[in-house]
């Protein structure tokens, strides 16, 4: 109950110390009932056995490793200082019951920790399926920005060339047909200096000036 209660405070982020701290508890407590009801002889001592499992599937290595060094000695010990039971008419069958039960017990605790660890396993992966995923696509929306941005940037020094170009041009002029065409030209230049200048610093949208340009192209 105290575990549960602090990963439901913690958000589900447990460090491996504090899940070591609380195996630790269960190993003392297992040794203590397996070392008062049988020592060697109690076939729950396999029970040893779950835990170690457990700590395999949820936590790092060394962890691990710590937690299998102290059911073993977990296990030594109850089996050392053991009592054995007394007082039972046939021990051979209460043995046989313990290792059937102890079977059991182990196949529902091992099924309910190892659905539940495959279960937040998926889940990490579908989370990290969506961030790579976006990863990708903002990774992608950078490049086409920069990719916009220098284009823009190139196309800034022929645009004002053309521009002063169609300037000139629109000076000496003798007719009003190639003044009208320079004056035309002049338009479009500055619609494409407006279209660059947008693209690289987005802006809100005219629609009067928009028809306008439009009707110009």
């Amino acid at each position: 109950l105290y575990a549960t209660v602090q990963v439901r405070h913690q958000r589900g982020e447990v460090s491996p110390a504090v899940a070591f701290a609380h195996l630790l508890v269960d190993i003392a407590i297992l040794a203590w009932m397996v070392g008062w009801s049988g020592g060697i002889h109690n076939p729950f001592g396999l029970m040893f056995l779950i835990l170690i499992a457990l700590a395999a599937l949820a936590l790092p290595r060394n962890w691990a490793l710590a937690a299998a060094m102290a059911c073993l000695i977990g296990y030594f010990i109850s089996g050392l200082l053991g009592r054995p039971l007394e007082g039972h008419h046939n021990p051979y069958a209460l043995i046989v019951s313990g290792i059937a039960a102890s079977f059991l017990i182990s196949a529902m605790v091992v099924l309910y920790f190892s659905t539940r660890l495959a279960a937040d396993l998926r889940s990490r992966e579908r989370e990290l399926a969506a961030l790579r995923e976006r990863f990708t696509r903002n990774e992608g929306i950078v490049a086409l920005a920069t990719h916009a941005a220098a284009m823009a940037h190139e196309l800034n020094t022929p645009l004002a060339t053309m521009t002063l170009l169609a300037d000139e041009i629109a000076a000496e002029a003798n007719t009003d047909d190639l003044r009208a065409d320079a004056d035309l030209l002049g338009q479009l230049l500055a619609l494409c200096r407006e279209r660059i200048r947008n693209l690289a610093v987005p802006t809100e949208v005219d629609l009067v000036r928009e028809v306008s340009q439009w009707r110009l192209v």
